[in-house]
């Protein structure tokens, strides 16, 4: 080697960063390039604190990075431990992109590509015609997931996966302890607030969980709106923590949690009553109706 190629050789090395420099790597995430294949589609996902709850587009940007990462090679756990989730919610992921799960333990090699099954299209497609049509018109409360099952003769897993991709696609909005709305894609939701006819000259305001709220604080929230509007009156209890858990598909200590700052605030109190429960006070009602009261 001559000493101009050694020159050359040494100058680029040292201007070369280290391969785990600051430089090039992205927050929360390996370097781009660095360790296998399957972490690639992970890197730059939206991070969300704890138990937070992962909805609309974010949670497409999930379900496609999980199932690019699981066509590379990586497996439920390997997904999980990355972007800091439960293995359950990767399979819950991976099972709304129509992925073809693997027997535990098995490495992926020559893995099938995601595919839809015949009865979930058939369901897809019927409800795409009821949207088209306007017998689902937006704003529109659909049937649940148990009467389309009943009505189409599918399996339930048929029909939440037909939910699930018009969900992605813009076109349904599943709201927690309420049900699933008809919605346009080309003018998304703006704000925590949705207008939904429930039935003929029906409607209700339904609080959409915003990202990156905690499930304590979306409880809160709606709560607190459900006050405001006289869903819960003033002077009458409001549902039972288990109910509202039930309700939202969440433990009795996160009911809890939620509803204790309400409760500081004097928005809820405690019921004299043997059986217990919560109240909500008039001040607390006004304050909410006014709009003074924070969530």
């Amino acid at each position: 080697m001559s000493t101009t190629q050694a020159a050359a050789r040494d100058g680029n090395a040292a201007a070369a960063p280290a391969p785990n420099s600051p430089s090039q790597q992205t927050p929360g995430h390996a370097a781009a390039g660095a360790g296998p294949r399957w972490r690639q589609p992970l890197q730059g996902l939206p991070s969300y604190p704890r138990g937070a709850r992962i909805q609309g587009r974010d949670r497409e940007r999930y379900r496609r990075a999980a199932a690019e990462a699981y066509q590379e090679g990586g497996t439920l756990r390997e997904i999980s431990t990355f972007i800091k989730r439960s293995p359950g919610f990767v399979k819950d992921l991976l099972l709304e992109g129509h992925v073809v799960l693997h027997p535990t333990g098995h490495r992926p090699g020559d893995r099938p590509r995601p595919r839809m099954s015949a009865a979930s299209a058939q369901v897809e497609n019927a409800l795409r015609r009821r949207m088209e049509d306007g017998t689902y018109e937006v704003g529109t409360k659909i049937p649940t997931p148990q009467s389309l099952t009943e009505e189409f003769g599918r399996s339930k897993k048929a029909v939440v996966r037909a939910l699930a991709r018009l969900e992605a696609a813009g076109y349904l909005l599943g709201v927690q302890g309420r049900g699933t709305v008809v919605t346009d894609p080309r003018n998304p939701l703006q704000g925590p607030t949705l207008r939904v006819r429930t039935g003929p000259e029906q409607w209700e305001t339904w609080t959409v969980q915003q990202p990156g709220s905690t499930n304590a604080e979306h409880i809160r929230t709606v709560v607190t709106a459900r006050i405001a509007d006289g869903t819960y009156p003033a002077g009458r209890k409001i549902p039972s923590r288990y109910k509202l858990a039930g309700e939202f598909g969440v433990a009795y200590p996160t009911v809890y949690n939620a509803l204790k700052p309400l409760q500081e605030r004097g928005i809820l109190t405690a019921s004299e009553e043997r059986s217990g429960g919560l109240i909500a006070t008039p001040e607390g009602t006004r304050d909410a109706a006014m709009g003074t009261v924070a969530p």
